[in-house]
């Protein structure tokens, strides 16, 4: 009986452990951003600055991680001259609320290049459970991920302030709908 638990012993310790490919984003490459409706029509904005830590490998999802920190202050739209307001306190306010996270907790395949992320969101102080559906294609050590996320902006308490008139909770002028979209490139690390 000794010999076995030395044996299982020895062998835990020279295998390897399973570890997930390593992957570096270009975050001059990339994108993440959202899309939301303003006066009925589409509004697009994005962040500047964010860091990613990726450990991926289709064949190995269980050791897989996704760990996305967002600077919201680098907040940037396609009408800058208002974005000093979306980014007060009646909107992201980013004063009190300078990061959003994105951490995975699970990840699977739902078809051959296309997977499913199940993370937490911490977003304007609120943490909520999120599905990432995205897909991935890999050619050597190079990587393009896409994906897009539906998620209720008045969840995690953005845009709930009244201003000129305007109940920022309300339907009326922002829609509560918005789509997260992800855009990455990334490289393997050796």
């Amino acid at each position: 009986m000794t010999r076995l638990i030395l044996l299982a012993a020895a062998i835990a310790l020279t295998s390897p452990v399973a570890q997930a490919a390593q992957w570096k984003v270009d975050a001059a490459k990339s994108t993440l951003g959202f899309v939301v409706s303003w006066d009925r029509e589409p509004f697009r904005a994005s962040f500047k600055r964010w860091t990613a830590t990726i450990d991926f490998d289709p064949a190995d999802l269980t050791h897989a991680k996704a760990d996305v920190t967002i600077d919201v202050a680098s907040y940037a739209s396609e009408d800058p001259e208002n974005d000093k307001y979306r980014v007060g306190p009646n909107g992201l306010d980013v004063r009190r609320f300078a990061q959003a996270k994105f951490v995975s907790k699970s990840f699977r395949e739902v078809s051959p290049g296309r997977y499913e992320a199940v993370a937490d969101l911490t977003l304007h102080g609120i943490t909520k459970e999120v599905k990432l559906p995205f897909t991935l294609a890999i050619n050597g050590s190079s990587a393009h991920m896409t994906g897009e996320l539906m998620l209720s902006r008045v969840d995690f308490g953005v845009g709930t302030g009244s201003t000129w008139g305007i109940d920022w909770a309300s339907e009326r002028s922002v829609s509560h709908a918005v789509k997260v979209t992800v855009d990455l490139l990334a490289t393997r690390m050796p």
